[in-house]
């Protein structure tokens, strides 16, 4: 006669079905299309490694989503909470339409920076192919799925330099704005991940030609949204621009 399962064995068994059932979905919901996650994150196509381009954990590579979620479950809310207070999805809970014509933000810079005629999916909602420098890495790319779209000030540096007296309205402003060029831009998507929410005094472009420009667009955003500079990235600034920068 069969020997009946256990409650034990039965729970045991049902929760690493859950679980199993948990990660196989948000692997291919959010595996990389250019997009995010809720966490921020993304799983990169090419390793299968599990990349944090924002929020808590932003500029942290994970080897899995699965190492990822048993990092994030291990720690408590007392060890974050110095973080906890900016989330993500105040600022881009997904990439905005702003003039419904099934072309998102992400989407709309990939045709703006593309070098040359985008070809776009058989609906004409999203970029399946291009050609695209990097100024970062100066590299060229020609598949989507190998950029991302980089905030030059992260999300989560915004809300630390001023941004989190902003309304909800205000922070989707910013995070998809595409009438000033500097604030969203293609790179190489370990690039960004390796940049998350650093400033200039803690990261620059792997391109040293680019500091300058890459800078300079820094100041600019700050500016225009009135974003504040601490000490040591004023420095780092007046280094790279020349001492009579006004921040």
């Amino acid at each position: 006669m069969r020997k009946l399962l256990t409650v034990t064995n039965f729970l045991a068994i049902s929760t690493a079905f859950l679980v199993s059932l948990i990660l196989f979905v948000s692997t291919n919901l959010y595996s990389h299309g250019g997009g995010l996650d809720a966490y921020g994150c993304h799983s990169q196509s090419r390793s299968n490694s599990y990349h944090c381009h924002n929020g808590d954990y932003s500029g942290t590579a994970f080897a899995s989503q699965e190492a990822f979620l048993i990092q994030l479950n291990s720690e408590t809310s007392t060890t974050r909470s110095d973080r906890s207070i900016y989330k993500r999805d105040d600022y881009l809970p997904y990439w905005a339409d702003a003039d419904g014509d099934c072309i998102n933000t992400r989407h709309e810079v990939l045709i703006v920076e593309s070098r040359v005629p985008v070809t776009m999916s058989e609906n004409g909602c999203l970029v399946v192919s291009g050609e695209w420098l990097d100024h970062a890495t100066n590299k060229v790319f020609t598949n989507p799925e190998d950029i991302d779209i980089d905030h030059t000030v992260a999300l989560s540096e915004a809300h630390r330099s001023g941004g989190s007296s902003w309304t909800n309205e205000e922070k989707n402003i910013f995070a998809n704005d595409l009438l000033n060029s500097a604030v969203l831009e293609v790179m190489e998507d370990d690039t960004n991940a390796s940049k998350g929410d650093k400033d200039p005094s803690e990261w620059l472009p792997p391109n040293t030609e680019y500091h300058f420009d890459y800078v300079k667009k820094w100041v600019q955003i700050k500016n225009i949204y009135g974003l504040t500079f601490d000490e040591k990235e004023k420095s780092t600034i007046r280094n790279i621009l020349g001492r009579d920068i006004e921040l």
